[in-house]
């Protein structure tokens, strides 16, 4: 079993019985029972028993519930979750330091305490720690004013490279949405003002 802390799980989750899609890494998990555990998720003790007895393989949860009485009582304190738990993962770790602040989400500061239940479930000494930076040199973030309706997307045709010859000329880039219908609208919108001479699939 495996338990993961996710900053963005209200937002990146579309989560059902027997698969999980995370939006915010384009990863598709198939054939891994995974849930994702928060405020909305259906009949959410039982739920959190189902989780701690190992009928999902791996647990998605944010701050809030990670510091939830009835998921420490029902899963972290679980002796059967302490017994075959193999993993504890934080995603998106550096939001702790960038975004738990008192004026955006202080909840993330406090976070330790996840941190804390877990070593205490007496497997952090004979586990392998694993960090990974999010730094990542080829990637750049550009931040521009619209200048049309949001729903045009006529400002995505900045993307376009100047007198492009092949798709090559493109720059790999990644454009977050909320829904895949408005991720196909985009796409349909880009294909069909790329340049007649570019293969637009």
């Amino acid at each position: 079993m495996a338990l993961v802390l996710e900053p963005y799980i209200l937002f990146v989750f579309q989560v059902h019985s027997w698969y999980c899609i995370i939006l915010s890494e384009s990863t598709l998990w198939i054939g891994i029972p995974a849930i994702a555990l928060t405020r909305e998720t259906e009949d959410l003790e039982k739920e959190l028993k189902a989780f701690s007895n190992g009928d999902y393989h791996v647990g998605f949860v944010g701050p809030e519930m990670a510091l939830n009485n009835r998921f420490h009582e029902l899963v972290i304190e679980s002796r059967k979750f302490q017994r075959n738990i193999i993993a504890a993962v934080v995603d998106e770790s550096h939001n702790i330091s960038e975004w738990g602040t008192d004026d955006f989400r202080p909840i993330l500061d406090v976070f330790l305490h996840f941190l804390d239940a877990y070593l205490s479930l007496g497997i952090g000494g004979r586990c392998e720690h694993i960090a990974v930076s999010n730094e990542k040199p080829n990637v750049s973030l550009a931040v521009r004013i619209m200048q049309h309706p949001p729903d045009s997307y006529v400002d995505l045709l900045t993307l376009f490279p100047k007198n492009p010859t092949c798709t090559e000329d493109f720059e790999q880039t990644l454009i977050y949405v909320n829904s895949r219908q408005e991720a196909e609208r985009i796409q349909d919108f880009l294909r069909k003002h790329a340049p007649e001479h570019i293969d637009g699939t």
